[in-house]
């Protein structure tokens, strides 16, 4: 019986010894993943990971997880530490593990390390947008004179009337293809791109000539007092201009992932197809005593092409992310024209084929709030050359063009903000 008790008890010390040598066994840094020492809870990492970038597991410092709570692959050349690399662990040729790397202990913002920042990735956003066109009324002419003669004010240019942002919408989707590659699929839309100006003759010339004189407004082609008076639009009482356009992109894109030498640098290789189109419309109207007459001016440019870019992302600090967009490509452009009155005044018609060039240039900053959702903004430039412009070919001295101008740009800057979704 003796003899029982006293093999009992030296089984129990030796369990216990061997438990305690486990517990307190790990190298410096490590995660723990066994059972905690005599009297003690959880070892908690320095800095604790939030609920919101890794949960109770990354808490605790059980293992490396990702904002869903499951382990994290570790990229092929990590070292945890110790002999690999003939140094300390990390990547590279065996300089000392930095902070980040290699070390379960350390905690980046958000609960992670360096190694635990990943490229950036989404299944489907969707963004309000808010550009404002540039250049596109560049050397507009005036469209109405106020008075008769050489001197007289010139008003009513496409160039003086203020735009602003305008708004808009853009969703992309995303699709695997493999382990580092996705097809990407984008549609951004701006729909109603407005400018408007109503002159009435009583007030103008009383602000300007300070009498008030009715049914002073002429046509800048007509405003000399030997020019003959187009009866439709001279001595009007109102001069009214609208002016309409539209921006619609679908693009359907190829996206190769890249990883840098830190894993805090990643981005994309994109080659893909885009379709581009833009429409203007630009209604002149006069109506008074004895003026009823309407100059239109219509235009539209289909731009279908390749296009190759690609993108770079930095992780600031796990969860929040700022990169950079870039793509541009080579285009054929399908446009057309039309100039005309609705009094007989004639018309000029013209459409055809040419090289156009699209450059699009973004920058975006990233958070995640929750595992599957993140917010974002950022800013836009978008630039297009080789367009049939209206205002490029609105003639002062007679309102039918002669000939059209097919090499004009176009300019859309401005801000987004959005949500980004992970399935």
């Amino acid at each position: 019986m003796m003899k029982r008790s006293t093999l009992l008890l030296t089984g129990a010390a030796l369990l216990v010894f061997s438990t305690t040598t486990v517990a307190h066994g790990q190298r410096p840094g490590q995660p723990s993943t066994m059972g905690y020492g005599p009297g003690q809870g959880p070892q908690v990492p320095m800095m604790a990971a939030s609920p919101l970038a890794g949960g109770p597991n990354a808490a605790v410092g059980s293992q490396f997880v990702d904002a869903h709570g499951k382990p994290i692959i570790l990229q092929t050349n990590y070292c945890q530490g110790g002999d690999c690399y003939g140094g300390g662990g990390g990547y590279g040729d065996g300089a000392p593990c930095g902070p980040g790397m290699g070390d379960g202990v350390y905690a980046d913002f958000g609960g992670y390390g360096e190694d635990q920042i990943g490229p950036h990735y989404f299944d489907f956003s969707v963004d309000a947008i808010f550009l404002l066109p540039e250049e596109r009324f560049n050397n507009a002419p005036a469209l109405t004179a106020v008075g008769i003669g050489p001197a007289s004010p010139r008003l009513n240019s496409l160039n003086q009337m203020s735009t602003d942002y305008e708004p808009g919408f853009r969703v992309a989707g995303r699709l695997d293809l493999g382990p580092l590659s996705v097809f990407e699929a984008t549609y951004m839309g701006l729909e109603d791109i407005a400018v408007s100006n109503r002159l009435v003759s009583t007030d103008i010339t009383l602000a300007l000539l300070g009498v008030s004189t009715p049914d002073f407004l002429f046509t800048p082609a007509s405003a000399d007092a030997s020019a003959v008076l187009i009866p439709e639009l001279d001595a009007a009482e109102v001069h009214t201009v609208d002016y309409q356009s539209e921006l619609h992109s679908t693009e359907l894109s190829y996206r190769r992932y890249w990883v840098g030498y830190r894993p805090r640098f990643s981005g994309t290789y994109l080659l893909g197809f885009r379709y581009v189109r833009t429409t203007e419309d630009l209604a002149f109207t006069a109506s008074g005593t004895t003026a009823g007459g309407q100059v239109t001016w219509e235009s539209e440019n289909d731009l279908v092409g390749a296009q190759a870019g690609g993108d770079m992302w930095i992780g600031l600090r796990q969860g929040l992310r700022f990169g950079i967009d870039s793509k541009a490509g080579i285009y054929n452009n399908r446009y057309k024209f039309n100039n005309a009155t609705n009094f007989g005044g004639g018309s000029t018609t013209s459409e055809g084929n040419q090289v156009a060039f699209v450059g699009d240039l973004s920058a975006q900053l990233v958070a995640d709030i929750w595992p599957s959702v993140s917010l974002k903004t950022g800013y836009q430039v978008l630039y297009m050359s080789s367009l049939v412009n209206v205002a490029n070919n609105i003639d002062s001295v007679d309102l039918i063009t002669n000939s059209v101008n097919t090499q004009g740009d176009a300019l859309y800057h401005g801000f987004n903000a959005g949500i980004e979704y992970v399935w």
